[in-house]
């Protein structure tokens, strides 16, 4: 008998584990009132099922609910005066609640809010208030453990209704961690700040590597009224890196055509490239439109022939669609509607959209082409360059026709006739074109303009400026027509108009204004108080005996009148005597009268700044006494090529003419 040889191997099965502990049921809390509402009518009687009002706590666990008992219920109340109240009690009478802006009842476990519910309060006939929000933004706050954060704001707003109160005035936050067990942990510190809308926010800084998991109570008072809020922070760790995933695949899209592979490789695990393949028919043979394009997606991979070919109409039935799925039975990725997060439009169109009007006519479009004008957007007409709206690449917006509604701001350009320039309108750079802005009610006969010229050519004159106002003074009540209102004040010296020229004016011209000066010192002679830049009429009056005055000095007129010092001038100055003058007194021209100026006699006013005076006669004088109620009117006049003198020594350069005097 055959002897054979072999080997049996034995292996013991290795024991089952230990079965791991089983997870804890979740355990939920909830309050059942009975009964949960009450009314308050406008008489101020009670309406309630009962008049004991109960509160009972139930907990949840696994799905088994019973009575709970591991806790404590507390009666919560707010009082009409808006101050809150927290006793440990499981009921409480209609009566009692009735009295109350609030009520609700809390369970407690170890002095921590399980469940909370409050009772239903109705006032029959009283407005409601407008409720109080709190919005804590983010309520939660959550850091990186390995990242440390320099501030992290929490927001703390307010609302009344739809009102947002401001912070200090009409609401405030209390300290962070007020009334807790526990302080906020290592690693984790806070602030408070406001910023410019009125809003409070606080603010957390966590230093990398601490643990923190904390809730961290705070109160806010608005309207009269506490409120108890909870910011939670907490600390996350970066979870393991999982696998990299499969490239997505990649749409190639073209026209259909036989004798090509075409490829889905969505069901492929493979690394590399994978595609899917897109493919379009035009249902119009000749159509450029992606309105007429029809377009089919490879289901699985296969080299194209005309029996697999994807067609424009189907049944459903045909052999092709296992191989070709038509896009308009799926999400519509390529119809005239496109929905899509993102989009590269690359279609037939020499990347160009079109849009037609109901006849198929192309009425505007967008262009990517740097072909011609490089036009970008255009409406109005089938090819770009010359459309009556067009965009180009630059920006230039040129549009024949526009009606814009809302604000324009423009920093260069060209309005008709005129250029923006900084922060001008002018009609440069070339300044060669009479550009003019006119405003006109031809009703009311008004009319003001200016520009290089306002004044028809059947005026024959030019005019750079027009102001008209003849409308009949009746049609508004005010029985004055003003053409222009010019107004100069608050400098040394103010011109309402300057200019040169003559001044023809069918009317009158008069100045109503005049100055008035007192000569309080005897004795003294006072220089430079009549101030032509002021005024050229002035009324005196003289207090001290042997007093004078003195005529503007030539700078002085050149001054006022805003003239170089080789420009002649004619100009009237008029001085009366108040008619209670308590004394006479002269004014003084161009003399060799002495005075006394630092201890010493001088003749100051003998030069050629002061004016040399001629009376009527054409003598010269060096002074003219006034007496209560005397007038004199001077002309004033500088003809710098003016040569002699009277008295050998008194130049007629700057002479005052006496041209009239009454006593």
């Amino acid at each position: 008998m055959p002897k054979a040889q072999g080997r049996i191997t034995i292996r013991r099965r290795p024991k089952d584990g230990t079965p791991g502990t089983p997870g804890a049921d979740s355990v939920n809390y909830y309050i059942v009132l009975s009964p949960n509402s009450i009314t308050i009518k406008a008489d101020g009687s009670v309406i309630c099922n009962a008049n004991n009002i109960t509160a009972k706590a139930y907990k949840n666990v696994g799905g088994v609910t019973s009575e709970a008992n591991d806790g404590g219920m507390r009666l919560v109340y707010t009082k009409m005066d808006g101050t809150i109240s927290d006793v440990a009690a499981s009921g409480v009478t209609s009566a009692a609640a009735a009295t109350y802006a609030a009520v609700s009842f809390e369970y407690r476990i170890n002095n921590k809010v399980v469940a909370s519910e409050a009772l239903v309060i109705n006032r029959e006939g009283q407005p409601g208030m407008d409720a109080v929000t709190i919005v804590v933004s983010p309520e939660n706050v959550e850091f990186n453990y390995s990242t440390s954060v320099p501030r992290r704001v929490v927001k703390i707003d307010v609302y009344i209704g739809n009102k947002k109160l401001k912070y200090n005035d009409e609401y405030l936050c209390s300290t962070l961690g007020e009334g807790m067990s526990k302080p906020i942990t290592s690693g984790l510190t806070w602030g408070v700040g406001t910023d410019d809308s009125d809003g409070f926010y606080y603010y957390f800084r966590y230093v990398a590597g601490n643990d923190v998991n904390i809730d961290i109570p705070f109160t806010v008072t608005a309207g009269g009224k506490k409120y108890e809020k909870i910011i939670c922070v907490h600390t996350v760790k970066d979870g393991t890196p999982g696998l990299q995933g499969l490239q997505g695949c990649i749409y190639r899209r073209s026209k259909f055509a036989t004798g090509f592979m075409f490829r889905n490789d969505s069901e492929l695990e493979t690394a590399g490239l994978r595609y899917i393949d897109l493919v379009y028919l035009m249902s119009e043979q000749n159509s450029v439109l992606a309105s007429k394009a029809k377009w089919f997606r490879c289901r699985e991979t296969h080299h194209s022939s005309e029996d697999n070919a994807p067609q424009l109409t189907s049944k459903g039935t045909e052999p092709w669609l296992k191989y070709w799925e038509p896009l308009n039975d799926l999400e519509p990725i390529y119809t005239p509607l496109l929905l899509a997060d993102d989009a590269i439009i690359t279609l037939m169109q020499s990347n160009q959209i079109l849009i037609t009007n109901d006849d198929g006519v192309v009425t505007a479009g967008f262009s990517g082409s740097n072909s011609g004008k490089k036009i970008r957007i255009w409406a109005g007409s089938q090819l770009p360059d010359d459309a009556p709206f067009r965009v180009d690449v630059f920006g230039a917006l040129f549009s024949s026709n526009a009606n814009i509604t809302g604000k324009i701001t423009a920093t260069s350009g060209k309005i008709a006739g005129f250029n923006i320039f900084g922060n001008s309108l002018t009609n440069g750079p070339e300044f060669d074109n009479d550009a003019c802005i006119i405003f006109r009610n031809d009703t009311h006969h008004t009319f003001a303009g200016i520009g290089g010229n306002i004044l028809p050519a059947t005026s024959a004159m030019r005019a750079v400026a027009r102001f008209e106002n003849e409308d009949n003074n009746d049609f508004w009540g005010l029985g004055r027509n003003i053409a222009m209102l010019l107004s100069a004040k608050n400098a040394d010296i103010n011109h309402a108009f300057l200019g040169s020229g003559n001044g023809n004016l069918d009317g009158w011209i008069g100045g109503y204004h005049y100055s008035k000066y007192t000569l309080n010192a005897a004795n003294t002679i006072y220089n430079g108080y009549l101030k032509i830049a002021q005024n050229n009429k002035w009324v005196v009056y003289a207090i001290g005996k042997s007093s004078g005055i003195t005529l503007p000095t030539l700078s002085e007129v050149r001054s006022a009148l805003g003239i170089g010092s080789s420009t002649a001038f004619c100009v009237e100055f008029t001085i009366v005597a108040d008619v209670l003058t308590q004394n006479n007194f002269h004014v003084y021209g161009r003399t060799q009268k002495k005075v006394t100026v630092n201890g010493s006699e001088q003749t100051p006013y003998y030069n050629g700044e002061y004016p040399t005076v001629v009376n009527q006669n054409g003598q010269r004088v060096d002074s003219w006494e006034m007496g209560g109620g005397d007038s004199i009117t001077y002309l004033l006049i500088y003809d710098p090529n003016k040569s002699g003198s009277l008295d050998s020594t008194y130049s007629l350069m700057y002479s005052a003419r006496i041209i009239n005097y009454q006593q």
